[in-house]
């Protein structure tokens, strides 16, 4: 089994057989893991596990497993009370997408035609029984025309978003589905890929990312590349402005009371190594061996002066 084959076939699958974006989670999960396990024909896997990885309840997975099995996406056998359930997948074997079917041509290229038709069907039919079927289904080509390997090729977001940010739970497809209505894949996968070069790979840092783009009219890569310049020619125009003074840092009392306790057992040893004079001890308190910042040092050593330290 192809992961990149059948990702892609089920894409395909689910424009004409919506479902519900907790059994996707549920498939993206399963197939996650029989990745792992290097296609395995059966493997088994606790519902605990699949919980976590779905975000779904107990009920709600026994649900999408269910509503999986009676699309014949996957097989189950239930395991006893000490083990866990058995799942195997159905790979997507001329499986018919809408009015098309995949079948597989003699050099191994594989090609959609059109099922509709008494002689269409006949055809599909004969190139079948010839042994010429698929046992994987490909990314159709609607145009009936191969796509040359030079072309690009839009990532598809669910797939992008498990691999570089983080499991797929149901609220995360509902939120890329919300947004696939004003933007395209290619900037959907975009704001992603921002997400994951500034490291933030958090849903709210994309989706205000989507926002602001939906909001400023971008709606393409183009768009996207055009706003990209105008904002840096923008900052650099402005460049010579009055910089903003960066916020002050607040320190809490327990940052403040432990450099004043490292202060003040270095000074004691200091101190127990022979009678110093006042001034020694200011040089060693402004010695480079208490490389704080000014104002945490100056609040340190105030709490060590009302303790009645002459320092």
């Amino acid at each position: 089994m192809n992961y990149l084959t059948e990702m892609n076939a089920f894409y395909d699958w689910l424009m004409y057989n919506s479902l519900p974006t907790g059994v996707i989670a549920l498939w993206h999960a399963l197939m996650a893991i029989n990745n792992k396990t290097s296609w395995a024909d059966e493997f088994t896997v606790a519902n605990i596990v699949l919980q976590g990885m779905t975000g779904l309840s107990r009920q709600g997975l026994d649900r999408a497993r269910n509503t999986l099995i009676q699309k014949e996406l996957i097989q189950y056998k239930k395991g006893t009370s000490n083990q866990a359930g058995k799942y195997k997948f159905l790979c997507f074997e001329c499986k018919i997408i809408g009015t098309r079917t995949v079948l597989k041509k003699d050099k191994g290229n594989l090609d959609s035609k059109i099922i509709g038709t008494e002689h269409d069907t006949k055809r599909a039919q004969d190139d079948t029984q010839s042994g010429h079927s698929s046992c994987t289904l490909t990314k159709l080509n609607v145009n009936e025309t191969k796509l040359n390997k030079d072309d690009d090729v839009v990532e598809n977001p669910f797939k992008f978003y498990s691999q570089n940010i983080g499991p797929l739970l149901p609220m995360v497809s509902e939120l890329i589905l919300q947004y696939q209505k004003d933007l395209p894949d290619e900037l959907i996968i975009q704001a992603m890929k921002i997400a994951v070069l500034n490291n933030v790979r958090k849903p709210r840092y994309i989706e205000n990312t989507w926002i602001n783009w939906i909001k400023d009219g971008v709606k393409n890569i183009d768009d996207y590349h055009r706003h990209e310049a105008e904002r840096t020619a923008k900052n650099v125009s402005t460049g010579n402005q009055k910089p903003v003074e960066p916020k002050k840092r607040q320190y809490t009392k327990n940052e403040v009371e432990a450099a004043a306790g490292y202060i003040r057992k270095a000074l004691n040893q200091f101190i127990s190594e022979g009678n110093m004079s006042l001034d020694e001890i200011k040089q060693f308190i402004n010695s480079d061996r208490f490389d704080y910042e000014p104002e945490l040092k100056e609040r340190a050593l105030a709490n060590l002066r009302n303790e009645g330290i002459a320092v």
